[in-house]
């Protein structure tokens, strides 16, 4: 009994011993400064936008607890920094705090008044400053915002500072350049919308896409100008451009609201930078009558056909009425079944018994509804091109997607031989010569695609099931 006893306060003294080494070990480490930058490190003098301040931000970590973290920003002369304990703007100096930032529902906030219990701290919320009491969880990230950076304008490294609860110090800079900033950004624009077609329909997808470029304080913000844009998008058109990070162009899309007559319109696109300077660029949209009807032309014996929107009337028999029209049917996963209704995307054969001019009511397009995708069986299906703007053509793999991507197996010409095996977009059985984008023959330069077109149907056969989505 005696010996289990002494093995047991040996282990006791030698986890005490181990517990002293660690805190030994923690009172010796400095805290560890990480990430350290300002947003954005170039700035325009003077105030900052409203509610985009420059930031000055830093990770830390290791060290045990911080007391305290300090900028010297004694050199900002004139410049404010933000205070969320009392809720005011202070002067910066050469111990300028920075506070840790905590997150309420994913958004930044500061801790102002620790309660009797975790669930009763209360915040400020990062840039609105709204004071709340929420459940929050702490970062590592310390920082504070400066509205206002003052008069002077150079390119220094601001020293940061940050204490340990055992008076222990770590220490980083954080490169920060302030410029006078009088130059307006450049900006070039274009409108993006239905191929091979000079303009657009009420239900077109339009999306502008800017290159914008700024070389002093930085683009801040991008806009369409709401007059314009709301006379072709409607009241609810989306007026900001967000920025790609990939591609650094800005972009933003609509749709031409249902009732906009035909005409031209202009339509302003406002680039700002941070130090206030605005250039404005300008572009012309010219909204078409839209088609409401549409003549396809049949020849004695088989056609095939399609239409690209939905039909006022898509019965067969309203369809075809008074025609001398002997079979319409369609086909999906080779089986031949006769069609009851003309539906977009889908193909048809029609027998006429005489030649004659098929005319199509075409229902107005609405921007509201999403059309339900076509599902292709294994086998031969028979396809139709389906275009809401009524563009009048597309390129084949474009139209196809992704969905249909590799599942085609064999296609044909309109004599049946087989065309193109290794091609790596799918030829597909027409009712006559495959167009090309550029109407010379087919070559694999992606600018000479094969193209479907409108009112024609296509043969394509799949290796297993997919779906055609427009």
């Amino acid at each position: 009994m005696r010996k289990v006893t002494v093995i047991i306060m040996s282990v006791v003294l030698l986890l005490v011993a181990l517990g002293l080494a660690d805190s030994s070990r923690a009172r010796e480490a400095a805290p560890e400064l990480r990430s350290a930058k300002a947003s954005p490190p170039i700035v325009h003098r003077g105030s900052q936008p409203p509610g985009n301040p420059l930031i000055l931000s830093v990770e830390i970590r290791f060290g045990g607890e911080i007391a305290t973290v300090t900028a010297d920003l004694s050199d900002l002369a004139g410049a404010r920094y933000y205070d969320p304990v009392t809720d005011a703007f202070q002067s910066p100096g050469t111990s300028t705090p920075l506070y840790r930032v905590y997150k309420i529902q994913g958004k930044e906030a500061y801790l102002v008044k620790a309660g009797a219990k975790y669930s009763d701290n209360e915040y400020r919320m990062a840039y609105t400053h709204e004071r709340v009491k929420e459940t929050a969880s702490a970062t590592a990230r310390w920082q504070v915002e400066l509205p206002d950076v003052g008069q002077t304008t150079s390119a220094w490294n601001v020293s940061i500072t940050a204490i340990n609860q055992f008076g222990r110090v770590g220490t980083t800079t954080i490169p920060l350049h302030i410029v006078n900033d009088e130059a307006p950004p450049l900006i070039t624009a274009e409108a993006v919308f239905s191929i091979n077609g000079p303009s657009v329909r009420c239900g077109d997808r339009v999306t502008i896409i800017a290159q914008i470029s700024d070389g002093e304080s930085g683009v801040f913000s991008t806009a369409l100008m709401k007059e314009g844009a709301e006379m072709l998008f409607g009241p609810d058109a989306n007026l900001s451009l967000a920025q790609d990070p990939r591609t650094g162009r800005w972009s933003v899309g609509n749709t031409i609201a249902p009732d906009v007559p035909p005409g031209t319109y202009t339509l302003d696109i406002l680039a700002a930078d941070r130090a206030g300077n605005e250039s404005r660029t300008t572009l012309n949209l010219t909204v078409a009558e839209d088609i409401h009807e549409l003549s396809i032309p049949l020849k004695k014996g088989w056609n095939l056909i399609s239409v690209p929107r939905p039909l006022t009337a898509p019965a067969v028999g309203d369809v075809f009425a008074g025609m001398p029209v002997e079979w319409v049917q369609t086909v999906i996963g080779g089986e031949r079944t006769e069609a009851t209704v003309i539906e977009p995307g889908r193909g048809y054969l029609v027998k006429m018994a005489a030649d004659a001019t098929l005319t199509v009511f075409l229902a107005p397009p609405d921007p509201s509804s999403v059309p339900e995708p076509l599902i292709l069986e294994p086998g031969w299906n028979l396809i139709g091109y389906a275009s809401s703007g009524m563009e009048p053509m597309m390129p084949l793999t474009y139209y196809l997607g992704q969905n249909l991507k590799n599942k085609w197996a064999i296609v044909r010409t309109a004599t049946g031989a087989e065309a193109r095996p290794t091609s790596t977009s799918p030829y597909v059985w027409a009712t006559d010569s495959f167009p090309t984008l550029t109407g010379k023959p087919f070559s694999q330069d992606s600018d000479n695609l094969p193209v479907v077109e409108m009112g024609k149907g296509y043969w394509i056969y799949l290796s297993t099931r997919g779906l055609l989505i427009f």
